[in-house]
C-alpha cells in the first residue's frame, strides 16, 4: 500500500473531503471560464476568418500548413486574455467594499 491511496487517517477507505482555499477557488473559476469564453470566441472568430488568409493575397502550401498552429495561437491568445478579464473580476469582487461583509455572512450561516 501507498502513503496516500485515498484512504483516511483511520484506514476506512471513506472519501476525503479537502475545502479549496478561496484563491484556489478564485483561479479555478477563472481559469474554467476564461477556457469557455475562448471557445466561443475562437469558434465566433475562426468561422469569418482564416488566419492564413488575413493580409496575405497568395499562399504557399508550406503556410497551409501552418494553420492548426495559427488556430491553437489564436484560442490560447484569446484565452489569455479571457483570464485576464476573469482574473481581475475576481481579485475587485474579493477587495471591493462589500467584500467583507459577503466574507462574514458566508461564515455566519
Amino acid at each position: 500500500m501507498t502513503e496516500n491511496d485515498g484512504r483516511d487517517e483511520d484506514g476506512s477507505g471513506r472519501a476525503l473531503v479537502r475545502n479549496w482555499s478561496p484563491f484556489g477557488e478564485g483561479v479555478g473559476v477563472a481559469l474554467w471560464t476564461s477556457f469557455i469564453a475562448a471557445c466561443f470566441e475562437t469558434m465566433v472568430v475562426f468561422a469569418f476568418f482564416d488566419p492564413v488568409t488575413l493580409g496575405l493575397d497568395g499562399f504557399s502550401p508550406p503556410l497551409l500548413a501552418l494553420r492548426p498552429i495559427l488556430y491553437a495561437f489564436g484560442f490560447f491568445f484569446f484565452w489569455f486574455f479571457a483570464f485576464i478579464g476573469t482574473s481581475l473580476t475576481a481579485y475587485l469582487l474579493e477587495s471591493g467594499p462589500h467584500a467583507a461583509l459577503r466574507r462574514r455572512q458566508s461564515t455566519d450561516g
